[in-house]
């Protein structure tokens, strides 16, 4: 992939890339699996090495405060949806049915530029 996009940049063009962030959902994420592992957000960097130079990396967070239909929609909108067993989603959308639910999104930018061309 990291090919394809050296092909369809201009020299000196820009490549930018939001993944999430370490503690991304964090809150959600425990109450969903046993064992949560982090994101590993910049271990794709080095397959891009060879046609961008990272310039620039941003870290964006909020936090959201989600009543059970917000953290459905949420869920829906995530591997989660699918990966976490049935019984913890449900017994996680029935525990916000009584008080709403905290976490945050973070997410990290990074910002890479073209390597000239030799």
């Amino acid at each position: 992939m990291p090919d394809a996009f050296n092909e369809v940049l201009t020299a000196d063009g820009y490549l930018i890339i939001a993944k999430p962030d370490i503690g991304h959902l964090a809150t959600m994420r425990e109450a969903l699996f046993d064992n949560v592992r982090e994101h590993d957000s910049d271990k794709f960097l080095h397959e891009l090495a060879p046609y961008f130079t990272l310039i620039g990396t941003e870290h964006v967070s909020t936090e959201m405060t989600l009543s059970a239909a917000d953290l459905a929609d949420l869920m829906t909108m995530t591997p989660y949806a699918y990966r976490a067993l049935n019984e913890k989603r449900q017994a996680l959308l029935a525990a916000v049915e009584t008080e709403s639910f905290t976490t945050q999104a973070k997410f990290v930018v990074y910002i890479l530029q073209k390597t000239a061309a030799e």
